[in-house]
């Protein structure tokens, strides 16, 4: 193991290097080691410390000096140094058979002045000839190097090459924004630490030291400036946001501009400040001169585009000040998401009061609260309530009023991207935006047609990647859907009759795509809400996409308790004339719920419609009452191609053989976690994305609003997925990644604080060193399991760190875990019981009902329940304190360790607490001593009415062990997530931030990465521990999205090309007969799709002009390509078509409907993949992630 450092010419500085060996000492009597007698005549292990402090190098002529006491060694290049000689060692071979200390002088040739790297190396040569490999006696333990000196004299390891030459104006932008954060040491099968590592400013050390465990705070940013907080917090109040007209203490329209002017002012003078700091800063760096004016040219960049952020808002403001029709939008919104803020803390406070299933019943019934006037005195002894803004969310709004109001403005051109760190409340911030358009298309219906209805249909599209992602969020948005829903109702005037409602778009995975299906796999909603119905414990493959009251928290589910049903279902279905299945609607069970519907008017659609929930969840439930705001994974959108229906997203009907709007097309298009759309997934995204735009244009283009954490090149990958031409990211970089204004690096200084450890996340790194990484793991997750719950804290505080999340790179390694939990860990648990502390603790064995999964091999089902469960699952609350903290000491937490042990139980008992001392020490009375299995029985009943009359809740299963893959690295946000482990350096840097974000967003929490030796990416994390984690947000990789590449338009194009032509060219039509027409219909699509590329290059020097021609060119082949084919086709078919689009879906199956094939313009990747005679045929992707070629592999014997 080894240290390097960088000095100067002519540095001197101490070292110090300390280290333990054990040796084998005979036992003259009985003692006890770790739990373990040992008899006379057996051996136990002694630690002799080891210290040597006085080693002095110095750097002189070129040479390298090594003083240790009256030893000199000098050489031009590497020193060694014997600093314990072996037991047999010879005087001539001290070198070969001893503890060595090596230092090596290299020149470090990355800097213009003359600087030496230094490394220290301690080598263990005490066992030359390779004997008894495992005697610890060979071995050196706990090894540590310190260099110390009274000067600063440790240099950062700078990249000093010229700047002028980085092309790349976002990797210029990094070397200003993170210079403060510099590597002072790198470690060699160790990692390094240094003097002060927050502490940035100073540009030298004069410590540094190796770390076999690193460790590295990330504090959650300070996200309130000190400037607002002082003088104006109250205008990031959402109650008083919401107008005089829902609180008496609301701003009225004056007092409300008047602090919105003062609130960007403060911007104003921060982007000022920052001008004024710039040159000093860049000075600061430690860069050399001539890297100064590329330093300052980059700083100006950013700090001009704060600036037309800052007009943003001031034009925003000025709007509201105008128009009164966009100020009642603004307060409107405000108070949507005031209400949503009420009903995720009134639901919790139900939840928490009446235990995680509220039966509804004349007892629970209760009415909404009055949201003018929450929370009350008994809400808030739960729960603190806070219902603010962080200042980035309401900067972000006033920034996007402009194109809200004129859809005809340049800003509706501007991909804006939210680029927040994790946690920091991006979600809030475009949900609020959402809550403004859905409201605002409704208020300019009115003024330019006089009906607000005419705004309804669809009027917003969040996208995700991942159905997880999806299934929180959704939770999230809900209530803000039923708050519009509350406020619509109050003011019909002004949002009309037709009701704001939410649909989820996923995918038959999640939720159903019809109502019923017939068949033998019957996959429709009715099949398994029947089954649902007759045994609510019985595992279907659909279920309703709550289990309780988004609004008030009543349970919408009946669940069935020592073979009683309890509770109601929230859900039912309306027959109706000439539909075979009925529409199903939710609504809550609470029967004084604003979205309870009484059982006399169940048959009423209207009365319904206007009363339930506005949720949809069924495809055709989805397309034919078009929701407000759909939720959807990028890939459903693949749909586009085989379901007619799909059009009806857009506000398009045909009407008479032509397609028409029936309501204005989307206008706000949400991307979130964008650093997922990239790569191959990206590459489809980006070609498709030219019909989805095509679809949501009128007269004016949607607005397309993106967000994300991790991402680098973003305006690269924004305009070739979007085709836009100007781009935003928000909030943008100052000169400082410390300090945007709107998130601040938080300072904690330990030795003066009072208040609480803050909110983030203590990382620390381990490497194994002599055993594998399998092993380490073993020991690693059996310690947190077994040892932890001893921690003498209240269940209360312990709860939030009990539960252990376990990260996996791939499927394979978590199934592998499985099988260690069952076994090995299980078995190193039992030991941990034995043998650590004076006591012995219970072992709980293995136990299936606290160990959950969270990966793509869940059904939609399954990770409902594991959420839910994870959301609402805690430890019991004590009834007798002092009983309680007694039992701790044992590992009992909850008598659910004992009830569900059966007879492993039964053996722990008779094992570790079936003892007098036991009974004693907690206060049992009635132990009687007895080898007599009754007596013993007897024993236990009192031990477990003992722990029963201990706590309140008698029977909960809470999740110890949590296992996930990368399904849970975006969006998942459970508070009891607070101890994370981490198997290997993840593929990704983003993918590494992102999931160990899931951890301590509530409270501070602990991640621990276990590093393999084996893996040089691993280990190089490992050796650069601490300058990785200073600064992790700078090495976030590059994503890459080629649309226009000839590979990504061969697999997609035509896909999009048919899909355009059937809406705008047969105007959703059955027949695809081919017309000389479609040829100057197909020319004017190469154009849209030409004004895409010169879109995405305007105002943008990335993209050369050959690449542009390149691009174009590879679009031309394909098109002339497809013009023949389809020409071709209609020749070859004289009755050319394209089946209807829902008769696609049955080529999957070879049969007789098969017989019209032959004719079809395109097939289904899947089945051109699978039938050698289609090889002709274009294919058109059902997914966007079917990129590759798979191939079926049969087992035939």
């Amino acid at each position: 193991m080894g240290i390097s450092c960088l000095v100067k010419p002519k540095s001197e500085f101490n070292v110090s290097v300390s280290f333990g060996r054990y040796f084998q000492v005979p036992i003259s009597e009985d003692a006890s080691n770790e739990g373990k007698r040992l008899k006379k005549g057996e051996f136990e292990y002694v630690r002799k410390h080891y210290l040597i402090d006085d080693i002095v190098i110095k750097l002189e002529n070129d040479k390298i000096v090594v003083n240790y006491g009256a030893l000199s060694l000098i050489d031009k290049r590497q020193v060694r140094l014997v600093l314990l000689k072996g037991e047999e060692a010879e005087e001539n071979d001290q070198l070969n058979n001893g503890i060595i200390l090596s230092v090596v002088k290299r020149n470090y040739k990355l800097s213009e002045e003359e600087k030496h790297i230094v490394s220290i190396s301690l080598l263990n040569r005490l066992n030359p000839n390779g004997a008894n490999l495992k005697d610890p006696e060979y071995s050196i333990f706990q090894s540590e190097i310190k260099c110390y000196s009274e000067k600063m004299i440790f240099q950062p390891f700078l990249d000093e090459l010229d700047l002028n030459k980085l092309e790349n104006r976002e990797d210029l932008s990094n070397k200003l924004l993170y210079g403060d954060y510099k590597k002072f040491a790198s470690g060699h099968g160790c990692s390094a630490t240094w003097q002060e590592a927050e502490n940035q400013k100073l540009k030298a050390r004069n410590w540094i030291s190796t770390a076999y465990i690193p460790k590295f705070e990330v504090l959650e940013n300070d996200f309130t400036p000190k400037e607002i907080e002082v003088n104006n917090l109250d205008i990031l109040d959402l109650k008083l946001l919401s107008g005089e007209e829902f609180s008496k203490n609301g701003f009225s329209k004056d007092e409300m501009i008047l602090k919105l002017n003062k609130f960007v002012e403060y911007y104003k003078k921060w982007i000022q400040k920052q001008r004024e700091e710039l040159s000093d800063r860049v000075k600061n760096l430690g860069y050399p001169e001539s890297n100064y004016k590329a330093l300052k040219d980059v700083g100006e960049r950013n700090l001009n585009v704060c600036e037309d952020l800052y007009h943003r808002m001031e034009r925003g403001i000025q709007i509201l000040n105008e128009d009164i029709d966009v100020f009642q939008v603004f307060i409107d919104s405000n108070r949507a998401m005031f209400i949503q803020r009420v009903m995720s803390h009134y639901t919790k406070y139900r939840l928490n009061k009446e235990g995680n299933f509220i039966v509804p019943d004349e007892k629970n019934d209760q009415a909404l609260p009055d949201f003018s006037n929450y929370p009350k005195e008994e809400y808030e002894e739960f729960q603190k309530f806070t219902a603010s803004w962080r200042p980035f969310q309401l900067a972000f709004l006033l920034s996007q009023i402009e194109g809200m109001r004129n859809p005809e403005s340049s800003d509706r051109e501007t991909v804006d991207l939210i680029w927040f760190s994790t946690g920091g409340g991006k979600t809030e911030a475009y949900l609020g935006l959402i809550a403004m358009y859905i409201l605002n298309r409704r208020v300019r219906s009115k003024k330019e047609t006089g009906d607000p209805n005419n705004g309804a249909g669809v009027a917003a599209i969040m996208r995700y990647t991942l159905r997880l992602l999806i299934k929180q969020q959704y939770e999230r948005a809900t209530p803000l859907i039923l708050a519009c829903e509350l406020i619509r109702k109050s003011k019909p005037q002004y949002y009309g009759s037709k009701p704001i409602s939410i649909g989820i778009w996923v995918g038959k995975s999640l939720t159903p795509n019809k109502r019923t299906e017939k068949g033998e796999d019957s996959s429709g909603f009715e099949q398994s809400f029947e089954k649902l119905k007759s045994n609510p414990n019985i595992k279907t493959k659909y279920s309703l996409p709550f289990y309780s009251c988004p609004a008030c928290g009543t349970s919408l589910i009946q669940k069935k308790v020592k073979s009683k049903l309890i509770g109601e279902w929230g859900c039912f279905g309306i027959k109706q004339k000439g539909k075979e299945t009925p529409p199903y609607y939710l609504h809550c069970t609470n029967t004084k719920c604003d979205f309870h519907i009484p059982e006399e008017k169940r048959g009423d659609e209207k009365y319904v419609s206007n009363n339930g929930f506005p949720i949809f969840f069924i495809d055709e439930d989805i397309y034919e009452n078009k929701p407000s705001l759909i939720f959807s994974t990028v890939d459903k959108f693949a749909s586009i191609n085989w379901n007619s229906d799909c059009y009806k997203l857009f506000n398009l009907e045909s009407n008479l053989g032509k397609m028409i709007n029936t309501n204005p097309p989307p206008e706000l298009i949400i991307q979130d976690e964008l650093h997922l759309i990239s790569s191959s997934l990206g590459t489809v995204v980006a070609v498709y994305e030219m019909a989805i735009e095509s679809f949501c244009t009128q007269k004016y283009k949607p607005k397309i609003v993106s967000a994300t954490a991790t991402v680098k090149n973003a305006e690269m990958q924004c305009r070739l997925l979007y085709g836009r031409s100007s781009y935003q990211q928000f909030p943008p970089p100052g000169i400082s990644s410390d300090d945007s204004f709107f998130s601040r690096k938080k300072i904690w200084d330990k030795e003066k604080s009072t208040n609480n450890i803050p909110q983030g996340r203590k990382y620390i790194g381990i490497q194994p060193s002599g055993f594998t990484n399998t092993v380490a793991q073993i020991r690693l997750v059996s310690t947190l399991m077994q040892n932890t719950p001893t921690i003498s804290e209240p269940n209360n505080e312990y709860d939030n760190y009990y539960t252990n999340l376990i990260y996996f790179n791939t499927i394979k390694e978590l199934g592998k875990f499985r099988t260690l939990l069952m076994d090995d860990i299980t078995a190193n648990k039992k030991f941990l019981s034995l043998s650590c502390g004076e006591t012995k603790t219970l072992d709980k064995g293995y136990r299936d009902d606290e160990f959950f999964e969270l990966s793509s091999q869940l059904d939609a089902d399954d990770i409902t329940k594991n959420l839910n469960m994870l959301e609402k699952a805690s430890l019991p609350d004590e009834k007798i304190k002092e009983n309680c903290l007694k039992l701790y000491e044992l590992g009992i937490r909850k008598y659910n360790d004992l009830s569900k042990g059966g007879e492993h139980w039964n053996r722990e008992f008779k094992s570790k607490f079936n003892n007098e001392e036991i009974f004693k020490k907690l206060g049992i009375e009635g132990y009687v001593h007895s080898s007599n299995e009754k007596v013993i029985q007897d024993n236990k009943e009192k031990f477990e009415k003992f722990v029963i009359e201990s706590f309140f809740t008698k029977d909960l299963i809470v999740p110890q062990v949590v296992a996930a893959t990368n399904m849970i690295s975006v969006g998942i946000d459970i508070a009891r997530f607070n101890v994370m482990q981490i198997t290997g350096q993840p593929k990704t840097h983003s993918e590494y931030i992102q999931a160990s974000s899931r951890c301590g967003r509530t409270f501070p929490g602990i991640v621990i990465t276990t590093f393999n030796p084996a893996k040089n990416r691993d280990r190089s994390h490992y050796e650069e521990f601490i300058d990785y984690h200073q600064g992790y947000y700078r090495f976030v990789e590059a994503t890459s999205v080629t649309p226009y590449a000839l590979p990504a338009l061969e697999k997609s194009l035509d896909a999009v090309c048919f899909s355009l032509a059937n809406v705008k060219f047969f105007n959703g039509a059955k027949s695809t007969m081919w017309v000389e027409e479609l040829r100057v219909f197909l020319d004017e699509t190469k154009e849209l799709i030409f004004s895409r590329i010169d879109s995405s290059r305007k105002n943008f020097d990335a993209f050369s002009e050959s690449d542009i021609n390149n691009w174009k060119d590879n679009v031309k082949v394909k098109l002339d390509d497809l013009k023949d084919y389809w020409a071709k086709h209609s020749l070859t078919h004289q009755r050319s078509y394209m089946p209807e689009y829902s008769d696609f879906s049955n080529f999957l199956k070879p049969d007789k409907r098969m017989k019209n094939i032959e004719d079809a313009l395109y097939v289904m990747s899947e089945m051109k993949e699978k039938d050698v005679s289609l090889e002709e045929k274009k294919s058109c992707m059902t997914s966007m992630r079917s990129v590759e070629v798979s191939i079926p592999i049969t087992l035939k014997n």
